[in-house]
């Protein structure tokens, strides 16, 4: 059997979100206490974010409760994501100057990918109250990629960051003969650091290698995209998890497979 081993070096993605003032339809520079204020979330990026595999985006967005209202009945999907996402778990606080909601893939298949508007919404202005000193809002607003080990948001004011780490340290061990399986996980129990994951597929296809936690929820993306027919074996950090039950899942083609381990700190 022929056998290689190919280092596929770690995806990094950059990209910006800022929330901007749509320009209202009126004649004036600054608009005015009773105006409607359209508002829009842009996302932006050069690159091509396939791999991360996004289909959950959580936003909070601020701003100043005292001289802005958000129109509940107004907010929208952004023309990015229409037809695609949906909202869920949205909640408003007017008197905080809070507004959150999380994007969702409507199938679980469609995934962020490109660049434009992911949210619109209008606000209301009133006069500001004895209360206030300022008739001047500043927005921010903050994005996190839910769900997904690729897609690390650092906030930046207005702007987001995003730097994935899609692949951890992923070997191509051999390609002739081989059929699907993931191996028992190595150690077990596993005592913090890290733990080896070895598995296989039988044709070349979309292939993810995921870990849950004993409540269904995806806390590591091990490896996810095309990969080549043949073994593989992935070294994972797990200091970050917390000790318990977790499941290692094999996905590709029509193919899955689970495996269990216990990290005991």
């Amino acid at each position: 059997m022929d056998s290689v081993a190919v280092d596929l070096e770690s995806v990094q993605y950059t990209g910006t979100s800022k929330i901007a003032v749509v320009k209202p339809d009126v004649k004036r520079l600054w608009p005015v206490p009773g105006d409607k204020i359209p508002m829009e979330v842009i996302f932006t990026t050069g690159d091509n974010l396939t791999l991360a595999q996004v289909k959950e985006l959580r936003l909070v967005i601020r701003y100043h409760a005292g001289i802005l209202k958000v129109n509940q009945s107004s907010i929208g999907v952004g023309d990015m994501l229409n037809g695609r996402f949906e909202i869920r778990d949205l909640k408003v606080d007017d008197v905080k100057g809070e507004m959150s909601l999380r994007l969702v893939s409507s199938n679980g298949i469609d995934i962020v990918n490109g660049s434009g508007q992911i949210l619109k919404f209008v606000f209301d202005s009133f006069l500001p109250t004895s209360r206030d000193t300022t008739d001047y809002s500043r927005f921010e607003v903050d994005v996190e990629a839910e769900g997904t080990q690729c897609l690390l948001v650092g906030d930046e004011g207005s702007g987001i960051k995003l730097q994935p780490t899609c692949v951890y340290d992923l070997r191509w061990i051999a390609t002739t003969g081989e059929q699907y399986y993931l191996s028992e996980i190595v150690p077990n129990p596993v005592n913090g650091g890290v733990l080896d994951i070895n598995f296989s597929i039988g044709f070349d296809g979309w292939t993810e290698v995921l870990i849950y936690n004993n409540m269904g929820g995806l806390v590591k993306r091990v490896a996810t995209g095309e990969m080549r027919a043949g073994r593989y074996a992935v070294r994972v950090e797990v200091n970050d998890l917390s000790s318990g039950v977790y499941m290692v899942v094999l996905r590709s083609g029509g193919y899955q497979e689970t495996k269990e381990f216990m990290l005991s700190k």
